[in-house]
């Protein structure tokens, strides 16, 4: 009877610790140009990685796409990649040998899913900045479990995509992203039509944060219940 009545006591717990998580999402308003223009600029990380792709540069450590690959290795070369202005050295209107990373299916997307055990536990700050596609832009984030925290459209910013030609059109660039304190397991981002590029994939965990793994909230659960069956059996004592 001790352990149905501790048992039924967990279910509650383990109600109010996912119910903590409160996901903040960030919609494109203004261009993009340069890293500083990210809602994560100045914040405080334990750890942060920003992957501008350049130099041929793989996804990055902790973190797998679902599709793509840098602009370079996908047959690209010169003006055709659109990539944020700033990733050759000045804010001018154009980025001169860039790079990107592309997808051929827009409309497939790529999702970024990140691995725990390699960066020490979830991302709680995710976001990357779409360059170029064609129709609607939608952006996805995932918690713990793949359970989907959200999803934001260009509308939702109130902004409309520029018609997508290949001519470095970095007024165009937009942030997508998301923050969660329980942790963010995976980000999607897609448009409707046509090929899809991307640039300045960004993650980090928040400093003094601490992101509980899935198996963590049961075993804190039955720890606590075991701690209330032991007061109980003193008390009776």
């Amino acid at each position: 009877m001790r352990i149905s009545t501790c048992a039924g006591g967990l279910i509650p717990l383990l109600f109010v610790a996912a119910a903590t998580a409160s996901p903040t999402f960030y919609t494109p308003s203004t261009s993009y140009l340069q890293s500083s223009d990210s809602p994560f600029s100045g914040l405080s990380f334990s750890s942060f990685f920003l992957n501008t792709f350049e130099n041929n540069t793989p996804a990055g450590p902790g973190v797998t796409p679902s599709a793509g690959n840098t602009a370079t290795n996908s047959g690209f070369s010169g003006t055709i990649i659109d990539s944020v202005d700033a990733d050759d050295g000045t804010v001018d209107g154009k980025c001169v040998g860039c790079e990107s990373w592309f997808s051929s299916s827009g409309a497939a997307g790529v999702t970024w899913t990140f691995d725990a055990g390699v960066l020490g536990g979830l991302p709680t700050d995710v976001g990357i900045v779409w360059t170029d596609g064609l129709g609607s832009v939608t952006f996805q984030a995932f918690g713990p479990g793949m359970v989907l925290l959200g999803t934001r459209t260009n509308a939702d910013g109130g902004w409309v995509p520029g018609p997508g030609v290949d001519d470095q059109d970095v007024s165009e660039d937009h942030f997508f992203g998301v923050s969660d304190p329980d942790g963010i397991f995976a980000i999607s981002l897609s448009n409707t039509s046509g090929g899809i590029e991307m640039d300045h994939l960004q993650y980090g965990i928040a400093a003094n944060s601490v992101v509980p793994e899935p198996v963590s909230l049961p075993l804190l659960g039955a720890a606590l219940c075991a701690i209330g069956l032991y007061r109980r059996r003193v008390r009776a004592r």
